[in-house]
């Protein structure tokens, strides 16, 4: 009997503290009270009462997509409104600059040749944290090398501050890190970075090795190219490559000024090198690829919001891109200042100086064609319920205005994952961490997936337009041999 009272009674306390803090949360100003300088605030009832799903439902989202896409398969696909429906619509669409959708054709014809050459053409992924340990990057390296072949994992530093998942990378001996972002330990130089905003100066002598890891692509973990960017400053400098695979060692030396990319070409693929610096030097990054196709660099810079690229010698850089050949060339900023921008003016001030970066770029780079991705849904507590920055509709909005104003394509993570209010629906679905800003590996793969098959649909509607024009060419070609 006893328990049953005291059961009775804690029942009954915690009716009347939910009816108590029911009755606050009715009463609370919609603006909060004022107290000692600071808001208090509540949520409402209703917000507590429905307890509905933020954001949308990501599997079923994927699965709608896919039913779409099924549908869409019953209709006429060799018909020019077809594909201008699939790459002009939705939330997952390239914004492209006058609406050109011709934009990346002679990108697409590069990679294209570039296998059947034995030649290795570059994507340049460069970002913020979002992209760290290979994020969003690696679906994209998927599609591309299974469209036009390539392997290995792409640009690599010498010694990274970062997880780099790609490979496994070690370097001992005397060394400095030369960084146009990142901590303290780095030291700052006035424009010698290279095409990675960072270097490292050799004094010296370094011993170094790359070990390809290949989970879930095979390709990665194997390579049978590597290409040393060295700057030896005027003097004597030298590269040694051994593959203990193959029983194989060279050395290569550098003597001129500039940017120097020294290159060995094995006879078969292997996992792993090793690499010995002598001299005195700077190393701007190891290319690390396979005979011929398409090479996808992951270039992430946490922290930053994209103002790096001018800090770097024009020249210099120049001439990096060149020994990359690099073809696409990919900007993903954005997510690092949004906190701090909640105005037009701030806004249009930092669309400047992201424009400015664009054109830098595109004058040191000017075969290649960039693409600005933007940022995603990110959310921040407001009366108890994570909630979209208010800013950020705007701000996706004058993002997406600036890429197309200095001739760059645009891409929106913002729109593809949901827009508004999306994000809460990928972190309760373990899309999103607990941060409410960045992807998980699972939802990166997501997300470097939808990215994906927007190049793809652009890639499709490239072939079936090239088709056309073939067809064209032999109509014409028959014509004439009619008349004659």
């Amino acid at each position: 009997m006893g328990k049953r009272i005291r059961s009775y009674r804690i029942l009954l306390f915690l009716g009347l503290v939910i009816a108590l803090l029911a009755g606050v949360c009715v009463a609370m100003p919609k603006g909060g009270i004022q107290l000692c300088g600071l808001t208090l605030r509540m949520p409402t009832l209703e917000s507590i009462m429905s307890r509905k799903q933020q954001g949308p439902n990501i599997d079923s989202l994927l699965a709608a997509q896919r039913e779409q896409k099924l549908a869409e398969a019953q209709e006429v696909r060799d018909s020019v409104g077809y594909y201008m429906k699939r790459v002009t619509t939705g939330g997952d669409r390239f914004w492209l600059p006058n609406n050109d959708i011709t934009f990346f054709d002679d990108v697409f014809e590069e990679m294209e040749r570039a296998a059947g050459e034995n030649r290795t053409v570059r994507v340049v992924h460069y970002g913020d944290s979002q992209i760290e340990m290979d994020h969003i990057t690696s679906r994209l390296r998927l599609r591309f090398q299974e469209w036009f072949g390539g392997a290995g994992p792409g640009l690599l530093p010498l010694r990274s501050f970062t997880p780099v998942t790609m490979a496994s990378i070690w370097a001992n001996g005397g060394m400095t890190k030369i960084a146009s972002f990142g901590d303290s330990t780095a030291v700052r130089s006035r424009g010698n970075y290279g095409p990675m905003m960072q270097c490292w100066r050799i004094g010296g002598g370094v011993s170094a090795g790359i070990s390809g890891k290949g989970k879930e692509d095979e390709a990665i973990g194997h390579f049978a190219r590597v290409k040393v960017l060295v700057n030896s400053h005027g003097g004597r400098f030298s590269v040694g490559l051994s593959a203990p695979e193959l029983g194989f060692s060279d050395e290569k030396a550098s003597e001129g000024e500039g940017v120097h990319g020294y290159e060995w070409v094995l006879d078969s693929m292997v996992s792993k090198v090793n690499i010995n610096y002598s001299g005195s030097g700077d190393v701007y990054g190891v290319l690390v690829d396979g005979y011929g196709g398409v090479a996808v660099d992951n270039i992430p810079m946490r922290g930053c919001s994209g103002h790096q690229f001018k800090m770097v010698d024009s020249a210099l850089l120049a001439a990096a891109y060149r020994e990359m050949d690099a073809k696409l060339i990919i900007m993903q900023f954005g997510g690092n200042s949004l906190p701090y921008i909640a105005g037009e003016k701030a806004l249009g001030h930092y669309c400047k100086e992201l424009g400015e970066q664009i054109e830098w770029v595109k004058a040191c780079c000017p075969g290649a064609k960039v693409v600005f991705v933007g940022p995603s849904d990110m959310c921040r507590s407001r009366d108890g319920v994570m909630q979209s920055y208010p800013f950020l509709p705007k701000y996706v909005a004058g993002l997406r205005a600036m890429a197309l104003e200095h001739g760059a394509a645009y891409w929106s993570i913002y729109d593809a994952m949901g827009g508004q209010n999306s994000m809460p629906g990928w972190v309760k679905q373990g899309y999103a961490g607990a941060d409410y800003m960045h992807f998980t590996q699972k939802g990166a793969n997501v997300m470097g997936d939808i990215m994906g098959e927007a190049f793809g649909w652009l890639y499709k509607f490239y072939k079936f337009r090239m088709r056309c024009k073939e067809k064209e060419r032999e109509q014409e070609s028959e014509n004439n041999d009619t008349i004659i």
